[in-house]
């Protein structure tokens, strides 16, 4: 697949803390015969390996959670009398923007996506909004301010209101009175010179997957390419994966991929150095009879070797101190070198984050020819 089409099919996906599966699948599917090994752990981290032809391992990692990736539009009602499909919809606009665009049902740890089908007239569109009624986590309908019993006025209300419009729904399974969030992925767009969608981490994995196809007839040193969970609520996967993996693993190198904010993308990549040693530079550990030696190792040479990679080939590298990301985690709780590259990124966080396409091609040239020199 196109770096870009890849791209969009990840920004578009939902995968909210705790539902990541569902980006997951993209990334299996992608590095089905580009690794020789994919493997995942009991929290979600995916771990895809590659022997190398050179003696080192280096990490590659992105995670795979977002922020404000999507947002409801809908719900799917449980089986009401002898119909198969019954949805109930926020407002027409909401249901209009819900045909338009890639749709999603809560499921599990992922969201499936359905194809939803216009009804005769906008008439027949069910809407809830004048329905008290508020949304739990699991997007159950309540009345009210109770959380302890389903509100069987509101029940009756939708049994009026639903509608048919022929989507299958026979492989969901529903508890009693329970409705299932549908939701709307964020809008990609791509112009000449920019992209437009939820890009915080998806320019992460589609680098990394773009550099396992690219690379896999060439001398590299051996891979693993961690893809990481929770990352925008504790840095849960990395955490899991440093005390677990990794501290384990005889590992050369950790390379972040992930984006940092910029009023004005386009200027090039970012480099985050000493992710360690910020972290770790306390007042406790300081009093510490190894810390001499500690901030030493945490102040990563690996640091210089990257912006003198960069300036030979004439690519734009800016340098900062400690980003707040994974790499942090990876640095102080394994030992391992460890950088945070970074495509920077206007709007981040929210449901429209912008990049330029020049930074991304950058990003794509550095990473492919260090790891073939």
């Amino acid at each position: 697949m196109d770096f870009y089409e890849n791209l969009k099919a990840l920004s578009t996906t939902p995968s909210s803390r705790g539902r990541e599966k569902s980006v997951g699948k993209i990334i299996r599917k992608e590095l089905e015969g580009y690794v020789d090994n994919l493997t995942e752990d009991n929290i979600g981290n995916l771990y895809a390996l590659r022997k190398g032809s050179k003696k080192t391992w280096v990490v590659l990692s992105a995670h795979q959670d977002k922020i404000n990736d999507c947002f409801k539009v809908g719900y799917a009602v449980e089986k009401i009398e002898s119909l198969d499909s019954n949805l109930i919809f926020e407002s027409a606009a909401a249901f209009e923007y819900a045909l338009n665009n890639t749709c999603f049902i809560e499921e599990g740890q992922e969201y499936l996506p359905i194809k939803l089908e216009k009804p005769r007239t906008f008439a027949e569109i069910p809407i809830i909004r004048e329905i008290p009624y508020r949304a739990s986590m699991r997007g159950d309908i309540f009345d009210g301010d109770s959380d302890d019993d389903f509100c069987e006025y509101n029940k009756k209300e939708m049994e009026k209101l639903y509608i048919p419009i022929g989507l299958n729904l026979s492989s969901i399974k529903f508890a009693k009175n329970e409705f299932k969030g549908i939701y709307s992925g964020v809008v990609f767009r791509e112009d000449e010179n920019y992209v437009h969608g939820k890009l915080d981490n998806t320019t992460g994995i589609a680098l990394i997957i773009e550099l396992l196809h690219f690379t896999k007839s060439e001398e590299t040193p051996s891979i693993m390419a961690l893809f990481t969970v929770g990352e925008e609520t504790g840095m849960a996967g990395a955490r899991f994966a440093s005390k677990n993996i990794l501290s384990k693993a005889l590992i050369d190198r950790l390379i972040v991929l992930d984006n940092t904010r910029a009023e004005k993308p386009g200027s090039g990549i970012v480099l985050y150095k000493n992710c360690g040693f910020d972290a770790f530079n306390t007042s406790k550990n300081r009093k510490n009879k190894n810390w001499e030696d500690k901030k030493e190792s945490l102040k990563e040479p690996l640091v210089k070797e990257l912006e003198d990679f960069a300036k030979e080939r004439g690519i734009n590298l800016t340098t900062h101190n400690a980003a707040a990301n994974d790499s942090r985690v990876f640095a102080c709780e394994t030992g391992i070198k460890t950088v945070a590259l970074e495509v920077p990124v206007e709007n981040m966080h929210s449901c429209e984050e912008t990049a330029a396409k020049a930074d991304i091609n950058l990003m794509r040239k550095f990473l492919y020819e260090y790891l073939t020199k």
